[in-house]
């Protein structure tokens, strides 16, 4: 809401190199360095591989969420930024382990309604992995597309290329490319 752009990066090339986390840019100034945003000397089981991210509010109700992919982990996760870079207080939201989030392309997006919106990259035909998953306001999965559940919602040959997806302000429109 403040005009800044986020950036994140998983940056998890090996078991010892790990540079995963999330830059703020102000386009008013763009050659200025960019914020860091977490605190990564904190990195170890915080968060180790910040595939995407969803920042709402402005000033001090600045509020980012990432989604956690990890081996142990798997989770939304929140941190109250307000105004402040190099964070760590972290808040565990909603556990997505049992909901089958197996790649590491995907995109997370904050509803109007407290909700979340995650969509999954499947460069396949669908399967049992999901496309898109909803979880309410309670933090509870209460719809989903794979192979089982609203699979004429996608296509049949590549279910979601590159895990792109949004949701329309209104929150009425889901778009996500689909061969």
């Amino acid at each position: 809401e403040d005009g800044f752009v986020y950036i994140c990066d998983n940056g998890r090339r090996n078991a010892s190199a790990n540079t995963s986390g999330v830059w703020r840019m102000d386009p008013s100034n763009p050659t200025k360095e960019f914020d860091c945003m977490l605190d990564v000397s904190k990195r170890g089981e915080a968060y180790t591989r910040v595939n995407s991210i969803a920042v709402t509010g402005s000033g001090e109700d600045r509020t980012m969420y990432i989604l956690d992919y990890s081996n142990n982990s798997n989770n939304i996760v929140k941190f109250e930024i307000g105004n402040k870079t190099g964070v760590s207080n972290r808040d565990t939201i909603i556990d997505t382990k049992q909901h089958n989030i197996v790649t590491a392309l995907n995109t997370l997006v904050r509803g109007k309604d407290g909700d979340f919106w995650v969509f999954q990259y499947r460069g396949g035909a669908i399967d049992a992995y999901p496309v898109v998953i909803h979880y309410n306001a309670s933090g509870q999965r209460d719809f989903y597309i794979d192979n089982n559940n609203n699979s004429n919602l996608t296509s049949t040959s590549i279910a979601n290329r590159r895990g792109n997806g949004a949701v329309s302000p209104d929150g009425k429109y889901l778009a996500f490319n689909c061969n």
